[in-house]
């Protein structure tokens, strides 16, 4: 072992790593584990290096050195280290459940209240005046450095080109070696960059200082108000010029209040000293957050602590995670019965949590023992995933005998295997009479499931591991969000057998390989998976072979995956499908998600129509390589509108011949080729193709970005996905009398090129 650290703990013998790791970067994996310390168990991630050059060990050194020396609520602690991960020993951090900054603000810009917007920011801030008055400058504050936890709060990201104050005002020696120098051009986003920090590029000598932090703060505060990234509409490598030309990130229109306006001028001063100190930051933040809260609030926050109140950040946290992520009723076990989340504070008694446990909770810090172990602890709860079955139990009749009402008791003896005194089942905890009760349910299912304790998965069917493909569990829709979305499961069999001995089937890669292979879904997905519209052909491929009893339920039961808002009207029918994917598109930015077969002209009608067995179209759809390298991914800037979504494909004519099952489309050379570009294609459609007042092309979708904005191009023997359009024309003359639309055919096509080919793109409407 490579003594490269200082001492920490030795967390080794605590750690239950995952079979995969859930990101990769250039020297190390990122884990998503559990430690089972002495005062409890709590998820964590493990940073295990891989390999590394004597000149980047030298910066691992100082992170850690660093990191021991920082002590505050809005720091990423580092927890300690485990030493059975390689020659190198692996590094223990909290489990950060919302990722980046920038990954949270794009799955939760549009719901996040001003109150919460103006907490993020404070809790940035307040790591900031911690760092400056240690003496330590951050030197890149970008959003990827600041990590949001389950309460949706901030946590400051130390990196390894941190500076330390000190070495800047009274260095040890006079040089700056190349490596760091390099490391912080290189890892710093111009996006967030101080312009005195660009113009520094050429002296070797100066360092980040404590106003580029500010300036990068004033970054952060349009990120946050705003949703958008600074700089969001200006091409990269533009932002360089526009810097040295004293140009400062243009102000979004979401941010219109002057008092912010003129804070952010500040932050962006190019006289760094005229920018605001990090104390100033903090007032200014603390003010505005205080104008958030409602004087009820303040007054209840301002109460002498008593016996009879509780502890104030106890109680808020308690009234916080009640009102954001607990049901709206739950079984109360020890009794058997139905209660509203009201009632909670008064059968659970969060004022009698006293300084002496938040002290003993084992947590890193005050803050972090409260709102991951005390109020969490209080109010963990069991969900049930199963096949509904006959005489279920009801909201109104939560005790009507039957197979249903056993299997529910059966549920919740589990669930106190588990701890957990509450407990929530779809059949019985949902007040289906209430409209408003139904919606919030339907639209928080999702989460629900994720921030259970325990979800517990009855089997009607099978009783082991290789049984699972003849379950109808894994058939139906709903079901689908209940496997991805819990952090811990477990599986029971018909008798409620439990199918393992593990306390989570997630942690056991038999159970996740057995579960890839009846579901096809990756096995670092079934262990991490986190919703969003990004993936979305592959997500939508999940679901493919999925029923649901409502057909309703096929587009509800996937607004969670994708993390999509919509209205719930039962009754709607398909309807329901047709809006749900009209907001999936306008969210979703990848050329896969256009890519169906079947429904109808304009919209897929189920997660079906994105099944194939094109041996080619699965392959270029997989190949996601293309899209993140920005070349071959066609038009990204496709959109929904009253036409349909409308979309820039690469044009190429086409003649057709008919028989009477199929067509057969052949590419029409144009008169300044020699042959056709295209090879032929065969199509199966139930339409019946019309007369000659018909005009036919293939629209290609994946084609490559040509120097020309207007045209596209298409390499030699290169397979490529496309669509088949007509319009039509008047007879016997040349006037159009329609724009481009899509022909339904029966599979997702794809044809070949037969050589090099530049061609005109053109706007068709699907």
């Amino acid at each position: 072992m490579v003594n490269l650290f200082p001492t920490f703990p030795d967390l080794t013998g605590q750690i239950t790593k995952s079979q995969y790791p859930i990101a990769r970067g250039g020297f190390g994996d990122i884990y998503k584990c559990m430690c089972n310390s002495p005062s409890g168990s709590f998820l964590v991630a493990v940073k295990c290096i891989r390999s590394i050059s004597t000149d980047t060990a030298v910066d691992v050194r100082r992170e850690v050195k660093l990191w021991g020396r920082l002590q505050n609520e809005h720091i990423l602690p580092l927890l300690g280290l485990v030493h059975d991960t390689g020659s190198l020993p692996g590094l223990v951090v909290p489990w950060m459940e919302h990722g980046s900054l920038g990954d949270f603000l794009r799955r939760h810009h549009n719901t996040l209240t001003r109150f919460q917007r103006f907490r993020l920011l404070h809790d940035i801030a307040s790591a900031l005046q911690y760092l400056h008055a240690v003496a330590v400058i951050h030197g890149n504050l970008n959003c990827s450095h600041i990590l949001i936890d389950s309460s949706g709060r901030a946590f400051v990201k130390v990196v390894v080109l941190s500076t330390l104050l000190d070495e800047v005002t009274e260095p040890e020696s006079d040089e700056v070696t190349e490596s760091e120098y390099s490391g912080f051009i290189l890892e710093c986003d111009f996006r967030w960059i101080a312009p005195e920090s660009l113009l520094a590029m050429d002296d070797r000598k100066t360092l980040p200082t404590s106003k580029g932090d500010v300036w990068s703060f004033g970054c952060n505060m349009i990120h946050v108000l705003s949703g958008q990234l600074p700089w969001s509409r200006v091409l990269h490598s533009t932002i360089m010029h526009m810097l040295i030309s004293n140009k400062v990130p243009p102000f979004p229109r979401e941010i219109n209040e002057e008092q912010h306006l003129s804070f952010l001028r500040q932050c962006f001063s190019f006289q760094p000293t005229d920018r605001p100190s990090a104390d100033q930051i903090i007032a200014f933040v603390q003010r505005e957050l205080l104008h958030c809260i409602p004087k009820t609030l303040q007054t209840t926050e301002a109460t002498v602590h008593s016996p009879d109140h509780g502890i104030p950040d106890v109680m808020t946290e308690f009234k916080r995670r009640v009102s954001d992520q607990i049901p709206s009723h739950l079984i109360y076990i020890p009794e058997m019965k139905l209660i509203s989340r009201d009632e909670l504070a008064t059968i659970l008694k969060p004022e009698a949590i006293t300084e002496e446990d938040i002290s003993n909770s084992g947590g890193w810090s005050r803050q972090s023992a409260i709102e991951t172990k005390l109020v969490p602890g209080m109010l963990k709860y069991a969900i049930l995933s199963h096949r509904w079955g006959t005489s279920e139990p009801t909201f109104q009749n939560l005790k009507g005998g039957g197979a249903g009402y056993k299997k529910l008791r059966e549920f919740c003896t589990k669930a106190k295997e588990y701890g957990c005194d509450l407990a929530w089942s779809d059949t019985c905890c949902i007040n289906k009479e209430s409209s408003s009760e139904l919606d919030e349910a339907i639209r928080s299912m999702y989460r629900w499931y994720r921030d259970a304790y325990i979800c517990i998965v009855h089997l009607a069917q099978s009783e082991s591991l290789d049984t699972l493909g003849i379950d109808e569990w894994f058939i139906r829709g709903w079901t689908l969000q209940e496997l991805l979305a819990p952090i811990r499961m477990k599986f029971y069999g018909p008798w409620w057998t439990p199918l393992t001995q593990n306390k989570n089937d997630k942690d056991d890669y038999d159970v996740i390989f057995a579960l890839s292979r009846v579901t096809k879904i990756p096995p670092n997905d079934l262990c991490n998976f986190r919703p969003g519209p990004n993936r979305a052909w592959e997500k939508m491929t999940w679901a493919a072979n999925r029923k649901t009893t409502r057909i309703e339920d096929i587009a509800y039961s996937l607004t969670g995956i994708f993390d999509i808002t919509m209205t719930i009207a039962y009754g709607e029918g398909g309807r329901a499908f047709k809006r749900f994917m009209a907001e999936l598109i306008q969210n979703c930015k990848e050329w896969q998600i256009l890519v169906w077969a079947g429904g109808i002209s304009g919209y897929p009608t189920e997660p079906a129509c994105y099944r194939t067995t094109n041996e080619a179209a699965l392959e270029v759809l997989k190949n996601r390589q293309i899209s993140w390298w920005g070349e071959g991914c066609g038009d990204s800037d496709f959109s929904v509108t009253k036409r349909g979504v409308q979309v820039r494909l690469l044009m190429v004519p086409t003649s057709v011949h008919e028989s009477l099952w199929q067509w057969t489309f052949l590419s029409q050379p144009t008169c300044d080729l020699e042959s056709p570009p295209l090879k032929q294609l065969i199509v199966q459609s139930h339409s019946f193709p019309p007369a000659s007042a018909v005009e036919w092309a293939i629209g290609i979708v994946n084609y490559h970005d040509h120097c020309d904005a207007g045209k596209g191009k298409l390499r030699q023997e290169e397979n490529y996905i496309c669509f088949l359009l007509k319009r039509f024309r008047r007879p016997g003359t040349d006037t159009v009398r329609n724009h481009w639309r899509r022909e339904v055919t029966e599979e997702i096509l794809t044809v070949s090129c037969a050589h090099d080919f530049d061609g005109i793109l053109e706007t068709v409407w699907l």
